[in-house]
């Protein structure tokens, strides 16, 4: 009750809202109520109020303008309205336009499993992964007639199913306008050439097309020639009452030159607005029949995916700072991976001692919606306090490209909203279980396994990527014997291993003509290693007798012990970045005084805040000399 007094007591209101709201059986119900409480209060139109949806993907709001919904047409015109349909039939001559509304994602693929749709082609979206129902995708692409897949890598899990690949320009190399969501578009240019064969995919679609016997309709050769297309279908028959919002009428007639220099413009961009429009609604009017504002009635609708006593915790999902969607952006970078290089179950400590979870405990994920052969999703805990009770949190990007069973689509059914067809992807019923595993490590290798040898052999696994090579976290039956065997079987070329065993740490490491080709640490618990300093002896060279004698020890050089990474653009770590707190730097931009964090892409500044309140005021700690590290005995070395 306090927050809404609040809310309509203070003049100026801005309501942000993600993903959380959108991904929900009712997202169309809470975006709808969000905006009714502004414009009830008057909170819009107006410095400083409105609501403002963050959605998740950049040109989220470009690619509704150009009709890139299955349930509206281009320039946000509705399928439903017969004044809309004829305008756009007209423009673009088409012999025929649709009545209904198209297949929505989850509404497509139930029609691909039940023969309804016989070809599907997939652009700039890998669906195995962002999807939810996981095995229900998979099965409908699996019996899809037809599976045409464009995208800018050589490998996803999407396009394992593809009987057509096409190479797509990367989003460096695109050259168009996108519109954030301040309605701004924006002139983009690629920093580089396409790569390979890669086409833009107005040139891969016109290529097609002009195949199929389409050629006049399609005949463009360059992105300006397309975007006056689209401008020219915003100024049709917008005029008068109950105008469209959507005019760019006044970029009509823009040259290449002049397409080429268009600045960032807020549209609409017309004669009344030559030089587009910073804030829409200031004058009370709408764009409606009668000018007037229209509340939309809301309901209360409980998330399908409810829990129960055999499924008690609720999933939400989300993204890490480093990473992009599927990784087909960020996977292959080791600096994004530093950070956080394998995806996790995050757990209140409540709840962990609830389930009997420890911090990197291993728990195997179920839905009620599972069947009997489906395989659980396997994760490492993270005991955070900062999360919720009763609820879990993992990330979305890791998928079969590059885990064993990590993927999180599969716990979520397809509950979607009725109006926008988006899933409900933030709350899953779910059921942990611990999983344990006689032997767990890390291999850090410079020379590439094969994903399928990685299935024979490891029951859990994820592959991450250092600057020297792959770091791959496995789980196994297997004792390390059998792992260092099936190793050297298939890495041959590595001409001498060397090796401790003994006490609670097994460590191995490989040579090819002299230098570091892998490292090999395991043990019955989780060992933290540093790959920063892996990393540092993969690029030495010849090894020095006290290198390896840390290496086999996992015992880092002095410089490498600074712990967690926080900050990825200077490379500074938890351990460091405690240090200064304690030494006197109680702010983050003190921090970025002393030791840089937090100074390029701010991106960690949250993590160092938490940092501050944690140990602001706290005197160093000398290291307890009987501490188990200190105490790891130091066994021979046998050499194969």
């Amino acid at each position: 009750m306090d927050f809404y007094q609040l809310f309509c007591q203070t003049k100026k209101v801005v309501t942000a809202y993600c993903m959380g709201v959108n991904q929900s059986t009712s997202g169309t119900d809470k975006a709808n109520g969000i905006i009714n409480a502004h414009l009830a209060s008057g909170k819009i139109g107006k410095v400083g109020c409105g609501p403002f949806s963050l959605t998740g993907q950049p040109n989220a709001m470009g690619g509704r303008e150009v009709g890139g919904l299955a349930n509206m047409l281009a320039n946000h015109m509705d399928i439903g309205n017969p004044k809309h349909r004829k305008l756009v039939q007209d423009y673009w001559q088409s012999p025929t336009i649709p009545s209904e509304l198209g297949l929505k994602a989850v509404d497509m693929f139930d029609a691909i499993e039940q023969g309804k749709v016989k070809a599907v082609w997939i652009m700039a979206t890998n669906p195995m992964v962002s999807m939810p129902n996981r095995e229900k995708i998979a099965a409908a692409l699996k019996q899809c007639e037809l599976v045409v897949v464009s995208d800018c890598v050589d490998k996803n899990d999407t396009l394992a199913f593809a009987d057509v690949s096409f190479p797509a320009t990367g989003w460096s190399e695109k050259d168009g306008t996108v519109t954030n969501s301040e309605r701004r578009i924006s002139r983009q240019r690629g920093m580089m050439a396409a790569s390979g064969e890669a086409k833009h995919d107005w040139q891969i679609i016109c290529d097609v097309a002009k195949a199929m016997g389409y050629v006049e309709g399609f005949n463009f050769d360059h992105p300006s020639e397309i975007f006056a297309e689209y401008v020219g279908l915003t100024a049709t028959g917008n005029t008068g009452k109950g105008r469209r919002d959507l005019d760019l009428s006044g970029l009509k007639n823009l040259s290449v030159e002049e397409y080429n220099r268009l600045k960032p413009i807020q549209w609409p961009v017309n004669k009344h607005a030559p030089d587009g429009t910073k804030r829409l609604f200031t004058d009370g009017e709408f764009y409606t029949e009668s000018g007037k504002a229209q509340f939309v009635v809301t309901e209360f609708n409980q998330p399908e995916q409810r829990t129960s006593k055999a499924f008690p915790l609720v999933l939400n999902s989300g993204r890490l700072r480093d990473q992009w969607h599927t990784m087909t952006r960020t996977g292959k970078t080791s600096e994004l991976t530093s950070h956080i290089s394998r995806p996790f179950l995050a757990v209140h400590p409540a709840d962990g001692e609830k389930f009997a979870l420890s911090d990197n405990d291993f728990v195997r994920l179920t839905a009620s919606h599972f069947s009997g052969e489906q395989s659980a999703v396997c994760l490492p805990v993270v005991l955070d306090d900062k999360q919720r009770k009763g609820e879990v949190f993992a990330p979305i990007h890791w998928s079969a490209t590059n885990t064993s069973s990590s993927n999180i689509a599969a716990l979520y059914t397809d509950a979607n909203d009725v109006v926008s067809g988006q899933p409900e992807l933030k709350h899953a019923a779910v059921a942990v279980a611990k999983a344990t595993f006689p032997l767990q490590g890390k291999i850090f290798v410079k020379q590439p396994l094969a994903i399928e040898l990685l299935r024979e052999k490891f029951s859990y696994f994820v592959l991450s990527p250092v600057a020297q090579g792959t770091l791959i976290y496995f789980a196994t039956e297997h004792n390390e014997a059998e792992v260092k065997l099936w190793l050297q079987l298939n890495l041959p070329l590595y001409d001498e291993w060397v090796s401790v065993s003994g006490g609670e740490v097994h460590s191995t490491f490989a040579l090819r003509d002299g230098d570091l080709s892998l490292s090999l640490i395991m043990g019955q618990q989780h060992i933290e290693v540093d790959g920063a300093w892996i990393n540092s002896l993969f690029a030495a060279g010849n090894l020095t007798p006290e290198q390896m004698h840390g290496l086999l020890n996992v015992q880092p050089d002095e410089e490498f012990k600074q712990g967690k990474l926080i900050c990825s653009c200077f490379k500074v770590g938890e351990n460091s970045i405690i240090d200064a707190i304690q030494q006197g730097c109680d702010s983050v931009d003190k921090l970025g005084a002393e030791l840089k964090c937090g100074t390029n892409c701010g991106s960690c500044k949250s993590e160092l805040s938490q940092l501050v309140n944690q140990y602001k005021g706290l005197s160093a700690i000398t290291p307890n000399k009987d501490s188990a590290l200190l105490k790891m005995l130091i066994p021979v070395a046998e050499v194969d």
